[in-house]
């Protein structure tokens, strides 16, 4: 039987938003995708322990009303963090390994292990193209690269400089540049760097964009000048907040404040999907009117 959510209201810039949650099944959830008919939400566990092999994380399946279609879509898992669908296929980070798994047989296609390289924390995805994923190492602040295919592989991108705590990323395809925003080394000292990249991916060239400095966890790109970044800003409650930033300058405004540990985000269909881990829900809000 399908359990609705409790649905509370939040304001967006004077839109309403709705808090989804799905009646305390969500457990510190970190990120969320959207397959256009249902909403797929990460969630470390009750333990709360991002680099612990406990088996009590899971990865929920909800629809985008807020109904909890099925709470334990995938279990058995430790600590899920970032998420990308392509296709019928949804990729996670666990910890120490990236797996795959078909969205309709629930089969697992990939499992790729990352121990080799000491990681604990393996955190965000980006699609680079059908065969090519970027994968954060938020403890070594690296970045990897994934190659798809029958014997998938990574290699680490070497950065002309360490984006410390490398937390979100996002990729523009037209101009093949990953935007990656850090979330500091314990202090909120996490920034935005453009990585350009050449046809082989790798690294052309480096800039950090702006001044922002916080505890930058997860970003969305608006469109070619404008992102969407969450910043915890402190471990707390109603601490967080999300920001707009120019990517041009790293100028950033705060579009919604209060947050609590506002984690790694989606922009879909109009609409912000924003996990908020010290609260256990999502909320959907429509998206802050880009600057004109």
């Amino acid at each position: 039987m399908r359990r609705f959510s409790a649905i509370s209201c939040a304001m967006l810039l004077g839109c309403a938003a709705n808090a989804l949650a799905a009646e305390g099944s969500l457990r510190a959830p970190e990120s969320v995708v959207n397959s256009g008919e249902f909403l797929f939400v990460s969630n470390l566990g009750a333990k709360v322990e991002p680099s612990v092999k406990d088996g009590d994380g899971y990865i929920a399946k909800l629809e985008p009303n807020g109904v909890m279609f099925e709470e334990q879509f995938l279990s058995g898992l430790n600590a899920p963090k970032g998420m990308v669908l392509q296709g019928k296929t949804l990729y996670v980070t666990d910890i120490d390994r990236l797996l795959a798994f078909d969205i309709a047989s629930k089969q697992k296609t990939l499992d790729l292990d990352f121990s080799s390289t000491k990681t604990t924390f393996l955190n965000d995805i980006a699609v680079l193209d059908d065969k090519t994923l970027a994968v954060t190492s938020t403890d070594l602040s690296k970045i990897f690269i994934v190659r798809l295919g029958e014997k998938p592989s990574f290699t680490e991108l070497k950065l002309k400089a360490p984006v410390v705590g490398a937390n979100g990323l996002v990729y523009d395809f037209l101009r093949k540049t990953l935007y990656v925003v850090g979330f500091g080394d314990g202090k909120p000292s996490g920034q935005l760097f453009k990585i350009i990249l050449d046809k082989d991916n790798q690294v052309l060239k480096q800039v950090r964009v702006g001044k922002l400095k916080g505890h930058l966890d997860g970003i969305a790109m608006l469109n070619p000048n404008e992102a969407l970044v969450s910043d915890w800003f402190a471990f707390a409650p109603e601490k967080g907040r999300l920001l707009k930033v120019d990517l041009r300058n790293g100028k950033a405004a705060i579009v919604k404040d209060k947050l609590s540990g506002p984690a790694d985000f989606v922009v879909a269909e109009g609409k912000v999907l924003l996990p908020e881990m010290l609260k256990n829900t999502v909320t959907i809000s429509v998206i802050p009117r880009p600057a004109k």
